[in-house]
């Protein structure tokens, strides 16, 4: 199952997210029934659906790790926790699976795979990854500082949209390039302090990376506010 899930995600857009600690310890957490623990106390619910999925019965086991996954209309995910304190997460580009899936509108469902991503869900991921990345570092799975690295592959001539009728898009902003990795190595005071600054930053580096050389920060930020409010 975890094999297909794998290359089911792989096989179009996705996002693939590693948080570790800067040095390696092998039980910083002490039990794999902890890893499971700690990631459904650390999970983010903002807008209808968890970051990451989480539910007792989709759970699985390692030899040092927990894992739970998902493949349900065009929500598809897979995570492990390992005792070191490192968190792997891939998850399906929704965009891709909108033409299959019996939540979306009919307008939607005409949006081909592998063409488009929204900006605004982008903004709303990377908010909830650096929340949860908080939420790790208030458990003090980490020393005073982590890795976060967020690469989004399958991008190449994809498209920027707006999934709000009220919001245009004045311009064709597309991706030249197949995947976007950025890791950064940040404090754990600055994840406790600003991590929804932090989430805008990787935002706005992303939109850049698709020609939109001046995404509005305030505007942005106010979309993230609201978002953040929903919790």
């Amino acid at each position: 199952m975890t094999t297909t899930i794998i290359e089911k995600i792989k096989s179009r857009g996705y996002w693939h997210v590693v948080i570790r600690p800067l040095e390696f310890r092998k039980e910083r957490i002490k039990s794999i029934s902890e890893c499971s623990s700690v990631v459904e106390n650390c999970t983010v619910s903002l807008r209808g659906w968890p970051y990451p999925y989480f539910r007792n019965t989709d759970l699985g086991f390692g030899a040092d790790w927990a894992q739970c996954h998902v493949d349900w209309q065009q929500y598809i995910e897979l995570w492990k926790m390992y005792q070191s304190g490192q968190f792997v997460h891939l998850f399906a580009c929704e965009e891709d699976w909108w033409a299959e899936s019996e939540l979306e509108s009919e307008a939607t469902r005409k949006i081909k795979p592998n063409s488009v991503l929204s900006f605004l869900m982008s903004l709303y991921s990377f908010t909830e990854i650096y929340e949860f990345a908080a939420r790790l570092a208030e458990k003090k799975i980490f020393d005073d500082a982590f890795v976060l690295a967020i690469e989004l592959r399958g991008m190449e001539n994809r498209r920027l949209i707006s999934i709000d009728p009220s919001r245009w898009l004045w311009e064709n902003y597309a991706c030249a390039a197949a995947v976007l990795p950025r890791s950064l190595t940040i404090t754990v005071q600055d994840i406790l302090g600003r991590a929804r600054e932090l989430a805008l930053d990787h935002a706005i580096w992303l939109f850049e990376r698709f020609g939109w050389r001046s995404p509005p920060r305030d505007t942005l930020r106010e979309d993230q506010d609201r978002l953040l409010k929903r919790g």
